[in-house]
């Protein structure tokens, strides 16, 4: 049964663990190696920076790969409905469901992504809804979209996410300075974006070069 999972889906178990390798590596990095300030907010946090880091790498494919079909897609032919089979729908299903999985879903039950949020797991049991239907053959039409490209809204959000004060996690002594500093940075990171919105201008002209010189 699993082999025949395997060849079905063969992106998905490989892509999971990916992700979690990588996570895992990353925590390490942060947490043990002796060249990691220990003040630093990646070493109080390490497992939430780790997160981080692989959820913006993660973000920036999926809408990558949602882009690069979006742009050569004709969706304005009459064949394009909900039983239309798109092979790259289908592939980004595949890693979405294994990112869900093998990485996201087991660290946002366990903590390890950050404080435990109850809208996160709603959004996590939307996401694997919509996948397994995709994976059933169901709309991988749209899975570009809906999977990738609207993915680029997330982007920006693992770096707010990151600075966001309520969403990182304190251990140790200094609890409240860290709080304080964190709410710095994170007023400092919007206050960046509101008075310099070349930022996102610069994002969308890197994202329109990737997919440009991919193509």
């Amino acid at each position: 049964m699993f082999s025949a999972a395997m060849e079905r889906f063969p992106l998905l178990l490989p892509y999971g663990l990916t992700c979690l390798i990588a996570h895992m590596l990353l925590y390490i990095t942060f947490r043990y190696l002796p060249f990691v300030f220990a003040a630093a907010p990646w070493k109080v946090s390490p497992s939430f920076t780790a997160h981080k880091i692989v959820a913006f790498c993660a973000m920036n494919h999926w809408c990558y790969l949602g882009l690069i079909h979006v742009w050569s897609f004709d969706y304005s032919n009459s064949n394009s409905n909900a039983g239309y089979y798109v092979p790259a729908g289908y592939e980004i299903a595949q890693i979405a469901m294994g990112a869900l999985l093998c990485w996201d879903i087991p660290l946002s039950l366990t903590g390890c992504a950050g404080p435990i949020d109850t809208m996160m797991h709603l959004h996590h049991f939307g996401m694997v809804v919509v996948t397994a239907c995709v994976l059933g053959g169901t709309g991988t039409h749209v899975a570009p979209i809906f999977l990738g490209a609207i993915e680029i809204s997330s982007i920006p959000l693992q770096v707010v996410d990151f600075f966001h004060p309520k969403k990182k996690i304190s251990i140790g002594t200094n609890t409240r300075r860290r709080r304080q500093h964190h709410r710095r940075s994170f007023r400092k990171l919007v206050r960046m974006q509101t008075k310099y919105p070349e930022f996102y201008l610069l994002f969308f002209f890197w994202l329109y070069g990737l997919c440009i010189f991919h193509t």
